[in-house]
């Protein structure tokens, strides 16, 4: 019942922000690019909503950096040192492309590898229309660098504080556990002007797949805590 509550008491306060006028809402993820929940969101929460009557109707940003930890010696994955080489190529390939839609046609084709993202990513930048020599010359150089600090700070800034990942934000407000229902967030959001998405009720078994994937053990999200062994190797910036 508490959850319940809580979700119709934020709905009702992004309708108090955004009552009447469009709007375009922003939908921030905060996640770690070898983590299994970051991409089953990619998959199956957030790439959906860029083929329907929603696309074009939201800003949307991947800040790749998670649960990632930075020290003197470098930054430290959560899944180990290709995650970090991944993480950069995500925040380069967002930086180079000139759409949304062209940066998550890019993010969905290498969630699709799973585990294998790393090797998909020359012939996911192609299909995406973007350079693999320019990404990989971003991800490898200073700018991948830069861009891996600016996600780190952003991560760290958050308020709330993540305590997992994937953490989805629409307009600055979390969605905690309930981040598979972004859409109906990014309707109440977004005024009146409603594509007929908007209208119809969440779908319970869309849940129930996402939990499913999320872990039937009950721990649904990756979250910050102490790293395998095979995951201490450093990357430096």
């Amino acid at each position: 019942m508490q959850g319940a509550v809580s979700k119709v008491i934020l709905l009702a306060f992004l309708a108090s922000i955004y009552p009447s006028k469009a709007q375009t809402p922003e939908v921030v993820l905060y996640g770690e690019a070898l983590c299994p929940y970051t991409i089953a969101a990619v998959k199956d929460v957030i790439g959906p909503l860029f083929d329907g009557g929603l696309a074009g109707r939201f800003t949307f940003r991947y800040v790749a950096y998670g649960n990632a930890r930075t020290s003197s010696a470098g930054v430290t994955c959560q899944h180990g040192p290709a995650e970090c080489r991944l993480n950069r190529v995500i925040n380069c390939a967002e930086e180079l492309s000139t759409s949304d839609a062209q940066f998550m046609a890019f993010l969905r084709c290498v969630a699709q590898a799973g585990r294998g993202g790393e090797a998909a990513v020359d012939g996911c930048a192609k299909a995406a229309k973007l350079s693999p020599e320019d990404i990989s010359q971003c991800a490898t150089g200073e700018d991948g660098g830069t861009l891996e600090r600016k996600a780190a700070a952003e991560t760290g800034a958050l308020r709330p504080a993540h305590t997992y990942v994937p953490w989805l934000v629409v307009n600055g407000v979390p969605l905690g556990e309930d981040d598979v229902n972004l859409y109906k967030y990014i309707c109440v959001a977004s005024g009146q002007d409603k594509p007929e998405e908007c209208l119809a009720p969440p779908d319970p078994s869309a849940k129930a797949l996402f939990s499913t994937r999320m872990g039937a053990e009950g721990v649904v999200r990756s979250r910050p805590g102490p790293l395998a062994t095979e995951d201490l190797d450093a990357t430096t910036t």
